[in-house]
């Protein structure tokens, strides 16, 4: 503080307290308050201290809060006030606790107004603003400024308020009256229209004869008491009373009644369940009809399991099962009466029929007329002889008939001019083609064609040694009595005393010669790919001093030309180890 301020201070000062000090003598019985002021001042007669200035203030205490609350060591006179510095808000004790005088620059205290009015109390940061339920007469709330985004909480009006502002009121030509609970209409001369929302009843005498209509989820209409339906849909998921989360809706409780709130372990007891039942359910059905899976899987009839009692019952007497109309399609009933394809007359027409033998020596026919006999042998009208003299003019058969049938059939045929032998089937294997070699010692892993002589070929070098070829033409092989023809390779596999390491397998392949012959007398073959199928008669590892034998699958005959039956081999031909080798391709027609 400067020297010029200090004595200006000390002066103000010494002026206060001597006025003070007269005013102190000159009231030796205090009634009067004290008032200090740069000039004459008499104190209103209601303050104890009155300050009276037009160009200085008061300059409350100033603090921090950590000051603050040691004051006369945390023990404080209620109504104390000082400046925060911390915060920089005026604080006052009540007698409870430090409170914010001000907030800002937004003073918010609590205000009251007239009687059953507005209340405002709470802070700057949280203001609260109570309407009185008992409130009445005001119309509109006049705000100063702009109010923020908050809560608006209000009290409800009470009936009494409501009854005051009913009474004496008419509105579209009704009169309203204030009853204890609610109010009444009454009055007016044209039609109105009354619309309830939420939760609401109507109730009284209602005078005269009011026509309602309802509309929406529930319709009806009339007057007094009438009808009300529940409209189709109208009850949707929202409209039902809330259920907590994992509840389903049911009735688990004996007999009929009303619509329960289920827990999953009452719907898995209902439905028979157990597990957790989470993902995927696996499904098992036993019985007549079977299959398992998830979500959606096959499920299989059971043998012999649609018993009679189990199929459709026929719509009347004389029906069979079957089918009758054109092409394949569901069973139908066919009639064994009237006409139709399968009925029973007195006087069927037989196409071409096959009779029994007969018994005895006559068949009766129709009309109770019978064909008798008494010649069985030598000639006559029905002699069965293994010569019979025909008589007349016999129509017989033109062609050929074959003395020897297909298989299963046991018929008897007789030939016009001559018996031929028809062609059968030969379900058995017969060799077409034999070949055989051997692999000694040090021969190396490849494929190889087999011939008569040692070493095997092998594919695209010179042989001084024959090989076993063939040529196939599909003409030779034809298709008899609707049996294709099919070939196998059967294979024969011999080894010395030393075990050979590798496997070995036989397969029918397709050779060609190239452009030139090979030199030196030689003959040059070329394998082709294996045909298809082929290549099934395979040994792997052989034991030592073994006498083996494989087959292969049946195979297609391929297309037209010249084959060999090749071998291949997995390993080079070990030392001192020998092996003799033999192969046919066989045929049959299956």
């Amino acid at each position: 503080m400067s020297s010029h301020r200090k004595k200006s201070f000390y002066s103000l000062m010494g002026g206060a307290l001597f006025i003070v000090m007269m005013n102190l003598v000159h009231s030796p019985s205090f009634a009067q308050g004290v008032g200090i002021s740069n000039t004459s001042i008499t104190p209103d007669a209601s303050s104890i201290l009155e300050l009276k200035s037009t160009n200085k203030g008061l300059l409350i205490p100033r603090m921090t809060q950590t000051q603050r609350d040691v004051i006369n060591g945390g023990s404080f006179a209620t109504g104390l006030i000082i400046y925060n510095t911390t915060t920089n808000q005026f604080n006052y004790d009540n007698g409870a606790g430090w409170q914010i005088v001000f907030s800002g620059s937004a003073v918010v205290n609590t205000i009251t107004g007239t009687t059953d009015r507005i209340v405002i109390t709470g802070t700057a940061d949280n203001p609260v603003v109570n309407i009185s339920p008992n409130y009445a007469g005001q119309t509109s709330i006049t705000t100063l400024g702009t109010i923020s985004t908050g809560t608006w909480n209000g009290s409800a009006i009470a009936d009494n308020k409501i009854s005051s502002a009913l009474t004496g009121k008419t509105y579209n030509g009704l009169n309203l009256t204030p009853l204890s609970t609610g109010f009444s209409i009454s009055g007016g001369t044209t039609a109105k229209t009354l619309t309830l929302s939420g939760d609401a009843n109507i109730s009284g005498t209602n005078t005269g004869d009011q026509t309602i209509t309802l509309t929406g989820d529930i319709s009806g209409s009339g007057t007094s008491s009438f009808a009300a339906s529940l409209s189709s849909n109208a009850v949707t998921n929202s409209k039902l009373a809330q259920v907590a989360t994992q509840t389903f809706k049911g009735r688990t409780s004996a007999g009929t009644g009303n619509v329960e709130d289920l827990t999953i372990a009452q719907v898995k007891t209902l439905l028979n369940l157990s597990g957790t039942n989470s993902g995927d359910q696996t499904i098992t059905l036993t019985g007549d009809v079977t299959g398992s899976g998830t979500g959606s899987f096959t499920a299989t009839i059971a043998s012999l399991s649609v018993t009679y009692s189990k199929i459709q019952n026929v719509s009347a007497t004389n029906k069979i099962l079957g089918r009758v109309s054109a092409g394949a399609g569901v069973i139908e009933e066919i009639s064994t009466t009237g006409t139709g394809n399968v009925v029973m007359s007195t006087s069927p027409t037989l196409t071409t029929p096959v009779l029994g033998v007969a018994s005895g020596t006559s068949l009766t026919l129709g009309g109770g007329t019978a064909l008798t006999t008494t010649n069985q042998t030598g000639t006559g009208s029905l002699v069965l002889s293994a010569s019979p003299t025909l008589t007349g003019t016999p129509t017989l058969p033109t062609g050929t008939i074959a003395t020897t049938q297909t298989a299963g059939n046991n018929s008897t045929a007789i030939a016009t001019t001559a018996f031929v032998a028809a062609a059968v089937p030969n379900t058995s294997y017969r060799t077409i083609l034999q070949a055989s070699g051997s692999l000694t010692a040090g021969k190396v892993a490849g494929t190889y064609a087999m011939g008569e002589g040692d070493p095997i070929a092998v594919s695209g070098t010179g042989t001084l040694y024959p090989i076993a070829t063939i040529y196939i033409a599909s003409a030779d092989y034809p298709t008899i009595n609707g049996a294709a023809p099919k070939l196998r390779i059967r294979a024969q596999l011999y080894t010395n005393d030393v075990a050979p390491t590798g496997s070995y397998t036989f397969g029918l392949y397709p050779i060609t010669r190239p452009a030139t012959s090979g030199a030196g007398g030689l003959d040059i073959y070329t394998l082709g790919t294996v045909v298809t199928g082929s290549n099934g008669a395979t040994f792997t590892t052989p034991a030592a001093d073994g006498m083996l034998n494989a087959a292969g699958s049946d195979f297609a005959l391929p297309a037209d030309g010249h084959y060999v039956i090749g071998v291949i081999t997995t390993a080079t031909v070990a030392n001192n180890s020998h092996l003799h080798m033999t192969a046919s391709l066989q045929l049959r027609n299956n």
